[in-house]
């Protein structure tokens, strides 16, 4: 009887306390919040809610962390939230003041994802973050073996028992599930499943039904169950390079995965190999050749009018595309495997590719009834290296995507150009163009959805509008074209604080990132900096629609449209320092497995990696990664004093077997052959590239550089003789005539290296410390003591010179944005301890400079295949994060913690030389002694909702507690606040009344 009163009595009291305001509503996410990248597990980029009349810029904001240009703004209960290259901020929707941050030391990975009332962020210190959506408290962390690079599903439903699961990949082959907040398990692994070879989970997955859809760096899918980590099915390996940046996109009885561009742009092999426009490089003109011998006029199809489910639209069938994309029959299969003597039938050139979810068979259709299977019907539309765009999925049912097609030139004439269409799985030959603009085909587009209207948003702060699904919906133009300069800035002033655009660039197509900091003291000229990295001319991130308004992130500010008073430019978002750890994994470990990887596949092919515009003339072997036998021969033989004695066998055998006889004796070459040797990465490579390895053989010299033979083979020559016995290898003698052989003297005097590519110089240093060591090992000091005279002169006048005419400026500034790309990495590009010592001792504050100003800017640089980069391009290089991680290692003399916090994993699935050096620098770094921190597999005991004196009871000594605290304004179980929102107060009382017992 006294529990039924009190009961009564208790719904009376809340009812009291609810209606005089004192309960503050626990909301939880809704069709109409943008809660997630993609919006919704599903990915669909749509939620419920529709903004549209004309807008105005109600306020913008510039925050001084760097935002990924793939990242998205996560909305909910009217705050923005977004990740940075220095944690987490959540703003106020409606003024865009700071709610909450949460500051890290290493940058997030990519967006938050709230769900009930918890924020979930992943980041590179490896860690999956649990934080009040509200307040910012941190209620766990879980610490992975790699760092989070995807977004977190976060589900709860009948396949997961009704309990919160967190599901995302982690780069270090794991894909998680792991409890969310109130589960049983929670910040604990659930499951955990692991890809063939390991292979890492960069990108983020989808959901639909308790079916999880990812995409790993092995280039397969895979559906795993939600609720056990079970394979439902996993593809074979697939075309391009490995999937970055986005996710896959759930619809209707299939699953959609994105392209990421294949051929390496303006390289042979690569897009060279291909029939091109004449004097042409970029994939595009490849299509437009083909193109051109089947459809001169550029009509790539026939318009048939609108159609019940296009909303008005006209739907064409493309006939031209459809053939493209079409498999080639026996004759072409067998006559002309890599399709260089027809216009069509390449269908390795598809953009996407839609997958049966019911057991990973990719869809195809044969419309015109030949017996050649047809793909979806859209061609390229984006930069030259990266992922494609994901489509969305509207109201309707009808996929949204990004294509190109033809359009009206002037009277009678057409060209091709990027398009919205919109594809109708029931008719899957035809496409609607949606909306009325047409684009550049390679200037990316971002493509998000409210209600019943399609929003857009042109890469580089140009165009941003919308459309209707309906064409009887009126298109709005938030800010047009401009060539010079952008409409945004004139709408929003000073916007881009954060960003550089150079003098003369055509619509910010040259420009950077560079923060808040004036690197030369002199803001009056508006230059902080030359050494910006990043621009915004890749991948992309769209407008979110939330509470009335249109929020996006544009040259790093956060700008909202909406009907109410402008508000103007709030003051930037500062960064603040943190620190954080990183468990020591079992480094000695890791180097055995990346070591075995190589001795078991044996040669391995230079490594083909697509980072878009570039110029081989001006980088010579730079883009074409380990193209350099010395390179294999420089990591194995630094690694082998670290290896167990198996190890040390086997690498012994496979340099002196297959590398030694292969590429230095009887003859040195200064680069491998495609022709030989295995994919260091699983990918299925376009035919055309495949076909032209064969013409691509072993070479004696190398252009471009300061040197026809790498120099800095010479120390690799050195560490061979000196850390193998020579019962295991060709005699010290032989190997110092070969280095002999090779030596360079003198070195260059051209200041051009110097001040172009000072990586050259480091190679010439190297070169010659090598060379004066393995004379010395070989007994030949005395016999060619002049010699030694020569290149001892040589090195003292290279040292001296390195030191007196560093400079972190960037060569290329202001004039040249693909010669940017190495900004990063080109001072440390081929560093040995002996320079790094040299340096640290010679030019102290400008090295040091140096280093504090790159990792500002480039806050990434330690993630190898970053989908951020400079010109038009989807990813960075990857002497980044090893150029800077050795700066450190032997420069700066950091300890083994800090460094670690900065070893990333490889960038290819086996033979990333670069990676296996990091390790080593890593292993022989000093520990600064500090306890080694932990991997925290079992959290803190999950709190009882209503128990404030955590006796595992909610009775009435909780009640009393809450009683004291109530209105105040504290935070935590312990004073009543069961919800953490910083006060106790009605809401509170029903958790505990809720859970009485």
């Amino acid at each position: 009887m006294f529990k039924k009163v009190r009961r009564i009595f208790s719904v009376f009291l809340f009812l009291i306390l609810f209606f005089s305001g004192k309960v503050s509503v626990i909301y939880a996410q809704t069709s109409s919040d943008w809660s997630m990248a993609g919006a919704n597990p599903a990915r669909t980029s749509w939620v419920s809610q529709e903004v549209s009349g004309s807008l105005n810029v109600e306020w913008y904001r510039p925050i001084e962390a760097y935002i990924p240009q793939h990242v998205q703004l996560v909305a909910f209960n009217n705050m923005i939230y977004v990740s940075t290259g220095k944690g987490l901020y959540a703003l106020n929707a409606t003024n865009g003041d700071t709610v909450w941050r949460f500051d890290t030391q290493l940058p997030l990975g990519h967006s938050p994802t709230i769900f009930e009332n918890v924020v979930y962020v992943g980041g590179f210190d490896h860690k999956l973050y649990a934080l009040n959506a509200a307040t910012g408290q941190l209620y766990w962390s879980y610490e992975a073996g790699a760092g989070f690079s995807a977004n977190p599903l976060v589900i709860k439903d009948s396949y997961t028992n009704n309990q919160t699961l967190v599901l995302i990949g982690n780069r270090d082959g794991n894909f998680y599930a792991i409890g969310g907040q109130g589960h049983p398990s929670q910040g604990n692994v659930v499951w955990r499943y692991v890809a063939q070879n390991q292979s890492s989970f960069q990108t983020s997955a989808a959901y639909k039904d308790g079916i999880v859809y990812a995409s790993a760096m092995n280039n397969r899918f895979y559906a795993l169950r939600a609720g056990t980590g079970a394979v439902v099915w996993n593809t074979g390996i697939q075309i391009g390079e490995p999937f970055g940046a986005y996710w896959p996109v759930v619809w209707r009885d299939k699953v959609i995965f994105g392209l990421s561009a294949p051929y390496r742009d303006g390289y042979d092999p690569g897009t060279m190999s291909m029939n091109m426009q004449e004097n042409k490089t970029q994939f595009i003109h490849a299509e437009i050749y083909d193109f051109n011998q089947v459809a001169p006029d550029n009509v790539l199809g026939v318009n048939l009018g609108p159609e019940s489910w296009s909303g008005g639209y006209d739907v064409y069938e493309p006939t031209v595309i459809r053939e493209y994309l079409e498999t080639p029959n026996a004759q072409e299969q067998i006559g002309d495997t890599a399709g260089l003597l027809r216009p069509n039938h390449k269908p390795w050139r598809k953009k996407y590719f839609v997958i049966n979810q019911s057991n990973g068979q990719e869809f195809t259709f044969d419309s015109d009834n030949d017996g050649l299977s047809e793909s979806i019907p859209v061609i390229w539309w984006g930069v030259e290296s990266g992922p494609m765009y994901p489509p969305a999925v509207g109201s309707n049912n009808i996929l949204y995507i990004t294509t190109s097609y033809t359009v009206p030139q002037g009277i009678g004439t057409f060209t091709i150009r990027g398009i919205i269409a919109g594809w109708n799985l029931d008719s899957p030959n035809k496409i609607s163009m949606a909306g009325s603009r047409n684009y550049a085909r390679d200037e990316p587009l971002s493509l998000s959805m409210g209600g019943n209207r399609i929003y857009t948003s042109l890469c580089c702060d140009r165009v941003a509008a919308s459309y209707g699904t309906s064409r009887t919906a009126a298109g709005i133009e938030y800010w047009p074209y401009l060539t010079s300069g952008t409409a945004i800035s004139r709408l929003a002033p000073g916007y881009d604080e954060m960003w550089y655009i150079w003098d003369g660039a055509i619509s910010r197509h040259q420009g950077t990132y560079v923060g808040a900091r004036d690197w030369y003291s002199t803001s009056d000229d508006g230059i902080k900096t030359s050494n910006g990295v990043f621009n915004s001319h890749g991948v992309q991130n769209p407008f979110i629609p939330h509470n009335g308004r249109l929020f996006i992130h544009r040259s790093n500010a956060i700008i909202a449209l909406g009907t109410g008073t402008s508000q103007g430019k709030k003051n930037y978002l500062p960064v603040q320092s943190s620190q954080t750890s990183v468990s020591t994994p079992n480094l000695n470990s890791i180097l055995d497995n990346e070591i075995q990887k190589i001795v078991s596949a044996g040669l391995l092919k230079p490594g083909y990696y697509n980072q878009g515009q570039g110029n081989i003339a001006t980088y010579g072997m730079l883009p074409t990664y380990f193209i350099n036998p010395g390179d294999t021969l420089m990591a194995l033989t630094l690694a082998y004093p670290h290896l167990n004695q198996t190890n040390k066998t086997s690498v012994a055998t496979y340099l002196r077997d297959l590398v030694w006889p292969e590429y230095f004796s009887p003859i040195a070459y200064s680069q491998q052959g495609w022709s030989e040797g295995e994919e260091r990465h699983p990918a299925v490579r376009p035919p055309e590239v495949v076909g032209d390895y064969q013409n691509h053989p072993k070479q004696l010299y190398s252009n471009g550089h300061a040197w026809n033979y790498p120099q800095h083979n010479l120390y690799a020559l050195w560490k061979y003789a000196a850390n193998i016995p020579e019962s295991a290898r060709p005699t010290t003698r032989q190997i110092y005539d070969l280095a002999k052989s090779k030596v360079k003297v003198p070195a260059t005097s051209d200041s051009y290296f110097m001040t172009n590519a000072p990586y050259d110089i480091n190679s010439q240093i190297a070169g010659y410390n090598g060379f004066l060591q393995l004379q010395t090992l070989a007994g030949m000091v005395s016999t060619d003591g002049t010699l030694r005279t020569n290149v001892t002169n040589e090195l003292n006048r290279l040292l001296t010179w390195r030191a007196s005419a560093f400079s972190k400026e960037s060569f290329s500034f202001p004039t040249d944005s693909i010669r940017h790309k190495y900004d990063t990495a080109r001072n440390f590009i081929w560093l040995t301890p002996e320079l790094g010592d040299y340096l640290a001792a010679n030019a102290t504050a400008k090295v040091n400079t140096a280093l504090a100003e790159y990792q500002y800017l480039n806050q990434y640089w330690f993630v190898n295949r970053f989908e951020n980069d400079m010109g038009e391009s989807g990813t960075q290089t990857l002497y980044n994060y090893h150029a800077l991680f050795l700066a450190k290692a032997y420069i700066l003399n950091e300890p083994r913690e800090e460094l670690i916090k900065y070893l990333d994993v490889p960038a290819f699935e086996r033979g990333d030389l670069f990676y296996i050096q990091n390790l080593v620098a890593a292993i022989e770094a000093p520990s600064n002694g500090d306890p080694t921190p932990t991997v925290t597999q079992t959290p803190t005991p999950v709190d009882i909702p209503g128990d404030a004196n955590g006796d595992r009871r909610v009775d009435g000594a909780d009640y009393v507690i809450w009683l004291s605290h109530f209105s105040q304004n504290v935070s935590g179980a312990s004073s009543g606040d069961f919800n953490n929102d910083g006060v106790v107060n009605g809401a509170d009382y029903v958790i505990w009344l809720t859970n009485y017992n």
